[in-house]
């Protein structure tokens, strides 16, 4: 039902308004308000009289598709709209309402879809209005649809656009390489993969961490660690040898958070670690499985232990004997660096998916 509301600024905070509030419009969209002031010692009152018609119009107040998402968002003056389906829907809900209660909507086209390209129009017409306005959606129906989230330093809702089953592949960050003498090094160890299969309904909500690079050495300086869990990578704090950063986790999670709040990190449903930087000429470790992967004596992330819960451990130190320490990779349980003699290499980090034999999820 069509409404207006009224309401009013008093010039005196004891004035006495009467008539503000909403109200039903009549079957010919109009109303007539009398609004009434007294003044605060009763003595004086001024009526208003307000004869008001809403405007005709053949705009729509709402358009919507059950179970699918249009692109853009709804907006009363955007007419041309695009969605995807998996080609197994041959029909679709449409849902629209005008803002005039005397204009009539007429869908067509979203009945009998087929592969490819399927056009629905929705016409609103209304006998006020000289024109018919149309508003369009371009239904893309495929075999698969694919959706790709890339790194952005913060986290990203992911898009739910209709129930079904999704498929999910991740891609844990690669470490940054090592400067030997000033020259670059080998490059850092790569990040792992992960992907696995979930039933998912429109209404959930999952958001995607996407792993940064470890950040390659520059000479005369630490190389920062990587977005989400990789560890710092030092400099030797002498002469020119620095080593790589750890490279960041990618990660699908439930509730969303700073990437290192715990009560986040414990609803991670899949991650692919990150791989470990690189220190002088010696290989980072790789992203994991069940485990992560070292190339030197260092303690492995695993699925109940590492350096910390979501988080690899930064290199330290540095000076006499040094090439600067690498930076070891994030993961479900990141891993650890090694500070010895001119092998100052590290882990990469374990991978994990909820439900997988060997994988052990935590809810403390």
């Amino acid at each position: 039902e069509d409404m207006v509301t009224i309401s009013a600024d008093k010039k005196n905070d004891n004035q006495k308004i009467d008539g503000l509030g909403s109200f039903l419009l009549d079957k010919n969209n109009k109303y007539k308000a009398q609004i009434k002031v007294t003044s605060a010692d009763g003595s004086a009152t001024n009526t208003y009289n307000f004869n008001l018609t809403k405007e005709s119009s053949n705009k729509l107040k709402s358009l919507s598709i059950a179970g699918v998402t249009i692109s853009p968002e709804f907006s009363a003056d955007t007419t041309e709209y695009s969605a995807q389906i998996l080609s197994n829907i041959t029909s679709l809900d449409v849902s629209a309402t005008p803002y005039d209660r005397n204009a009539k909507v007429t869908i067509s086209g979203n009945d009998n879809l087929v592969a490819g390209t399927n056009t629905i129009t929705v016409t609103v017409s209304n006998p006020n209005v000289e024109n018919d306005l149309v508003y369009t959606i371009s239904v893309e129906s495929k075999s698969s649809i694919t959706y790709t989230y890339s790194y952005s330093g913060n986290y990203k809702e992911v898009n739910i656009p209709f129930s079904g089953t999704y498929k999910f592949e991740l891609w844990g960050a690669s470490g940054g390489y090592s400067r030997c003498n000033g020259s670059i090094g080998p490059a850092g160890g790569k990040g792992g993969y992960t992907v696995g299969n979930i039933s998912l309904n429109k209404s959930n909500k999952l958001y995607a961490y996407v792993g940064g690079h470890g950040t390659d050495a520059v000479v005369g300086k630490n190389s920062s660690a990587g977005w989400n869990g990789g560890g710092l990578g030092t400099w030797d704090y002498s002469d020119n040898e620095t080593a790589g950063a750890g490279g960041g986790a990618t990660d699908i999670r439930l509730t969303i958070g700073n990437w290192d709040d715990f009560n986040s990190l414990k609803t991670r449903i899949m991650v692919a670690a990150g791989g470990a930087g690189t220190a002088w000429s010696y290989d980072g470790g790789v992203g994991g499985g069940l485990t992560g992967i070292a190339n030197s004596n260092t303690v492995l992330g695993t699925q109940t232990g590492g350096y910390k819960f979501g988080i690899g451990q930064s290199g330290s130190g540095g000076g006499n004997g040094s090439d600067g320490v690498a930076g070891a990779g994030g993961g479900y349980y990141g891993g650890t660096t090694l500070r010895g003699s001119y092998n100052e290499t590290a882990t990469g980090g374990s991978s994990f998916i909820s439900g997988y034999d060997g994988c052990d999820a935590i809810s403390e």
